[in-house]
């Protein structure tokens, strides 16, 4: 097991300090990987999600698995041996398991840091010269990143409240 691996957030180190940026993917942006060996993946969505890391928004994710055509294994290029790779005898558990079927571990229990977050939709009314900029804003490229209106809108406000309160 390895740590996870964060396909679509985007940090930068400003002053000697990481710091998360704004996600700059777009609806339909994706990732496609090819596993040389029997692989166990664990999609896990970040759990605190409403932040820079996904502009503000919750969004659903799609994943998708297919069996490699013989075309795509045969297009892989030869596996480089580094000095630095590690082998099971590195492993803190280095037994590999033999047996191919998961089962349930009937004595797991969840225990997850944080509560579910809980969504509700809510009404902004937006002055004549508010609505004008959020407009503009919408025109200039929000619109590319955003299924809605109210979907950019709560990230222009949320990236306005951050920016404000030091965030």
């Amino acid at each position: 097991m390895h740590d996870s691996f964060n396909l679509f957030m985007s940090t930068e180190v400003v002053d000697g300090m990481p710091r998360i940026r704004r996600q700059d993917t777009a609806p339909g942006d994706h990732v496609e990987l090819l596993a040389l060996m029997d692989v166990l993946a664990v999609p896990n969505i970040c759990g605190s999600d409403v932040q820079p890391t996904s502009n503000y928004s919750l969004k659903p994710v799609l994943v998708q698995r297919f069996r490699a055509s013989e075309a795509d294994l045969a297009a892989v290029p030869e596996l480089w041996e580094y000095d630095s790779q590690r082998t099971p005898a590195d492993f803190a558990q280095p037994r590999i398991r033999s047996e191919r079927a998961l089962t349930r571990d009937p004595s797991y229990v969840p225990a997850f840091l944080t509560d579910a977050v809980v969504t509700t939709v809510e009404d902004v009314e937006l002055d004549a010269d508010t609505r004008s900029l959020f407009e503009r804003m919408w025109d200039d490229g929000l619109s590319a990143r955003y299924a809605t209106r109210g979907a950019g809108l709560r990230d222009v406000l949320f990236s306005w409240w951050a920016a404000t309160h030091g965030h």
